[in-house]
């Protein structure tokens, strides 16, 4: 649970694919990469990521916010359905 928020986990049930998850679920949903090996650590990790670069300010920055509420609930509502409909 996070932020009131329940997340199941469907992935393998091995210690590092585990602890990977969970570390990941700790993390603000938004976060700064501030180095280029912590971009090397994100692009290797063959998750689905969105990256904005530039200033969090202006229509841009807004647009982003946007999609990633928008890509945050419509995994909500994937994740709901595929719960109610086994």
């Amino acid at each position: 649970m996070k932020n009131g928020e329940t997340f199941h986990y469907k992935g393998e049930r091995t210690r590092e694919t585990l602890v990977d998850y969970a570390e990941r679920m700790v993390l603000p949903p938004i976060q700064i990469i501030g180095d280029v090996n912590t971009m090397k650590d994100k692009i290797n990790s063959q998750q689905k990521f969105f990256l904005y670069v530039g200033d969090n300010i202006g229509s841009t920055w807004v647009s982003f916010q946007q999609r990633r509420t928008f890509m945050k609930a419509l995994n909500r509502n994937i994740a709901h359905f595929r719960k109610h409909s086994t």
